[in-house]
C-alpha cells in the first residue's frame, strides 16, 4: 500500500458508507494505441549489431538490387544519414508485425489487410503507421508503427492480452520508443457515451488536478507539447480565463455550470482557428460531441462517431507491459470514480483542494485506486533517484527504450547538438 493509504474520499460519508445508489452496468470499455519505431535492414546491408538476435532482415519486402547502396558500411555510426527512404515499404512491415501477433493467438490485421480482406476491427489488433514519430539517423531503416487494440471490456483478461502484445513485440524486433512516441488510452461506456453529470464530474477532476496528474509523466510529455494540450492552458476555457486574469477555481465553476455535453466538449477543446501546436488536447473528449451539434461547434467535424470515448494522451511511448496496464487501470479508475461520486460531494472536495499541496498519491487514494497509488509512488521515487530523464539529459528527441543504449553511445555523444537542432526545427 502507499504512504497515503486511508486518505478520505468524497465518494463516502464519514461513516464509511456510500450515499449514492449505483445502477449496475457492464464494465467500462477501453482501447490502447502503442507508438514505436521498428528497425529494419534490406537484404545485403550489414547488420551493425549482429549480436542482437531479434529480427531485422526479411521485414522489408525488397532486396539489395532495389536500393541505391551496395552496403551500409560507408554510413558511419556518427553521421546523420539515414538509409534511403521508401514509403512503399509500410505495407510489408505492417503485414509482418500483424503476422507475428497472429502467431501469438491474437486476431490482428494491418492497413494493407483492410484494403483486401474483411477484418473486424471490433476484435482485431490493427497495425498501421503514424507519421508523427521521428527517428535518429542510425544505420537502420526505421519505420513508424502504431498498434491499435480492439475495444475491450475492462477486465483482467483484457489487460493480459495487452501485456502479451507489449512483451511479444520487443522480444521479436529491434524497437525504439523516443520522445516523439506516446501511448494513448481510450475509455468508453460501450457505444453509449457518457451522460452530462458523469462527464462533468470527470472533466472537473481532470481540470482541478491536472498539475498533480502531470507529475506522473516525464517532462517531455507535459506542458506545451505538439499533441498534448493542457486543459488549463490551451483549451478555449483555459485561454479565456488567462485573457481575463481569472484563476482555475473560476474554470472549475464554469465546468460544473455547463448545461449540455456539446457545451462541455466545446469549452474544453482547442480553438479551431489555432494553427499552431498543440493540435490536440492531452485529455480529449472531442469524440463525445453529440449529433445535432450547432454549427458553432466546428469540432464535431473532427469527431469519430463510432468511438465515443475519453482519450488520455499523456503517457510516454513504451512497450513496458506493467507501465501500460497500470496506466490503463488508472484511466479507467478515474472514469469509474466520476460515475460513482455524488456531484455535490465532488464539487466540495475539488473546490477545497484545487491548487493546494494535495499531492497525486492522495488523489489516487481518494479516488479509490490504492494499486495505482502504490505503483506510482514507487515509480516516482525511482525517477527522483535517477535524476533528470535520459531523454532530456542526452538527446531530447531520441531516447532509446528497446534498443540497447550502448548501441548508440557514440552517436549520442557526437550528435546531441544535432538532435536538439532537429527538435527545434519541428516547432518552427
Amino acid at each position: 500500500m502507499s504512504s497515503y493509504c486511508g486518505t478520505p474520499s468524497p465518494k463516502y460519508q464519514p461513516d464509511g458508507t456510500s450515499d449514492y445508489a449505483i445502477v449496475p452496468r457492464p464494465a467500462l470499455t477501453f482501447g490502447v494505441e502503442l507508438e514505436f519505431g521498428i528497425a529494419c535492414l534490406p537484404r545485403g546491408y550489414i547488420d551493425p549489431h549482429p549480436e542482437d538476435n531479434r529480427q531485422v532482415y526479411g521485414i522489408l519486402d525488397f532486396g539489395l538490387a532495389e536500393t541505391n547502396h551496395a552496403s551500409n558500411a560507408c554510413l558511419g555510426l556518427h553521421e546523420p544519414i539515414c538509409i534511403e527512404d521508401d514509403i512503399g515499404d509500410w505495407g510489408p512491415i505492417q503485414l509482418h508485425i500483424a503476422d507475428t501477433l497472429r502467431k501469438q493467438g491474437l486476431y490482428s490485421c494491418s492497413d494493407v489487410d483492410m484494403n483486401a480482406t474483411d477484418y473486424d476491427l471490433a476484435t482485431s489488433w490493427l497495425v498501421k503507421n503514424d507519421s508523427s514519430i521521428k527517428f535518429p539517423p542510425l544505420n537502420y531503416k526505421f519505420r513508424d508503427v502504431e498498434v491499435v487494440s480492439p475495444p475491450f471490456h475492462f477486465c483482467k483478461e483484457a489487460l493480459n492480452e495487452v501485456a502479451v502484445v507489449c512483451e511479444t513485440l520487443p522480444s521479436q524486433y529491434r524497437l525504439i520508443s523516443n520522445t516523439s512516441c506516446s501511448t494513448h488510452v481510450h475509455v468508453g461506456n460501450g457505444t453509449l457515451g457518457f451522460t452530462l453529470p458523469y462527464l462533468r464530474n470527470l472533466m472537473a477532476m481532470l481540470w482541478a488536478f491536472e498539475p498533480q496528474l502531470d507529475t506522473l509523466h516525464p517532462n517531455h510529455r507535459v506542458g506545451p507539447t505538439r499533441y498534448n494540450g493542457s486543459l488549463r492552458e490551451h483549451s478555449k476555457l483555459g485561454l479565456k480565463l488567462q485573457s481575463r486574469g481569472l484563476n482555475a477555481t473560476v474554470g472549475l465553476q464554469r465546468i460544473f455550470e455547463s448545461k449540455e455535453v456539446n457545451e462541455l466538449v466545446d469549452i474544453l477543446s482547442r480553438p479551431n482557428y489555432q494553427q499552431r501546436p498543440p493540435y490536440t488536447m492531452g485529455y480529449s473528449i472531442i469524440n463525445l460531441m453529440e449529433k445535432g451539434t450547432p454549427d458553432s461547434y466546428e469540432d464535431f467535424l473532427e469527431a469519430e462517431p463510432t468511438k465515443k470515448t475519453v482519450e488520455f494522451r499523456l503517457h510516454e511511448g513504451t512497450l513496458d507491459a506493467e507501465a501500460i496496464t497500470q496506466w490503463i487501470r488508472l484511466c479507467v479508475g478515474l472514469v469509474e470514480f466520476a460515475e460513482e461520486v455524488r456531484p455535490d460531494n465532488l464539487r466540495t472536495w475539488l473546490e477545497t483542494y484545487i491548487d493546494t499541496d494535495y499531492n497525486v498519491m492522495q488523489i489516487l487514494e481518494a479516488t479509490k485506486q490504492p494499486q495505482a497509488a502504490e505503483y506510482y509512488e514507487k515509480k516516482l521515487a525511482e525517477r527522483a533517484a535517477r535524476g533528470p530523464d535520459t531523454s532530456e539529459r542526452i538527446a531530447p528527441n531520441y531516447h532509446v527504450d528497446h534498443l540497447e543504449e550502448s548501441m548508440i553511445d557514440d552517436y549520442i555523444r557526437e550528435l546531441g547538438d544535432w538532435c536538439q537542432e532537429r527538435e527545434d526545427r519541428r516547432y518552427e
